[in-house]
């Protein structure tokens, strides 16, 4: 048994040289990028989606203020959901919408909003933002 010991470290030691010289020329190697080639036929997508949707057994619940937050947990189940939407206006700008829902017994909200983001140049620029929230209890 104690002879297997001076090999195990050994191995280690072995393993640990290695893996410090392989990281040793990754840091020193040139980097690469690999650029996918673009295809002329493609239109360009200027559009962005994205969308989700959950359901919950337990319902954490914030209550934001001005002084401070409160937050509580219920045991009750809700369904949750997400859409946002964004598509780009002329070479720099977007505009966007949220919607996010949630739903359960005797609990809603709902929040939905939209955004902007306008570039007059390289560094000036414009960002709105108008959002609304309907709560039941």
């Amino acid at each position: 048994m104690m002879g297997s010991r001076p090999q195990t470290s050994v191995c280690a030691v072995v393993v640990l040289a290695v893996l410090l010289i392989a990281a040793a020329a990754l840091v020193h190697a040139e980097p690469r990028v690999h650029q996918i080639p673009r295809l002329e036929s493609m239109p360009r997508i200027d559009v962005a989606i994205g969308a989700f949707t959950s359901q919950e057994e337990i319902t954490n619940l914030l209550f934001p203020g001005n002084q401070g937050s409160d937050s509580t947990s219920r045991d009750l189940k809700t369904n949750a959901s997400v859409f946002r939407f964004r598509r780009d206006v002329g070479s720099a700008s977007s505009i966007g919408a949220l919607v996010t829902d949630r739903r359960g017994c005797a609990y809603a909200n709902s929040v939905a909003g939209i955004d902007g983001d306008i570039r007059f140049g390289p560094e000036d620029r414009l960002r709105v933002q108008v959002v609304g929230s309907a709560s039941v209890r």
